[in-house]
């Protein structure tokens, strides 16, 4: 028998297979301090909790078009850059400054990574 589930019930959790890995998908608005030479994260506030930045693992840029855009043009196209980090709790998160605003970029926090198989240092700075 087919089960229906809501798209809440869905949308936050998965297990990475082979990994150990679950990712929690976040999409909510953070602070975060960078530095000014490379625009690097080296804190964040998320729902109200200071966390420092210990390393960069991995950065990258996304450019797109928006889903559903029949005829894009470059002033619709998202530019992205994103940070994979380990933060002072121990956790792995992936986040973004969204540039479509390029005087006043925004930042998000996309996902957590947990669970990568070391133990996790407790509490956060």
């Amino acid at each position: 028998m087919l089960q229906l589930y809501s798209y809440k019930q869905l949308a936050f959790y998965v297990d990475i297979p082979y990994t150990g890995r679950r990712t929690v998908f976040v999409s909510e608005p953070i602070n975060v301090s960078r530095n000014k030479k490379d625009n690097s994260p080296v804190r964040f506030e998320w729902r109200g909790l200071d966390r420092k930045v210990i390393r960069v693992l991995s950065q990258w840029q996304e450019w797109k078009f928006p889903a559903g855009v029949h005829k894009p043009t470059w002033r619709q196209r998202r530019h992205r850059n994103y940070f994979k980090i380990e933060a002072s709790d121990g956790k792995i998160y992936e986040i973004y400054m969204d540039r479509q605003k390029a005087h006043e970029p925004a930042w998000f926090l996309y996902r957590v990574l947990e669970g990568n198989g070391e133990s996790s240092k407790a509490g956060s700075d």
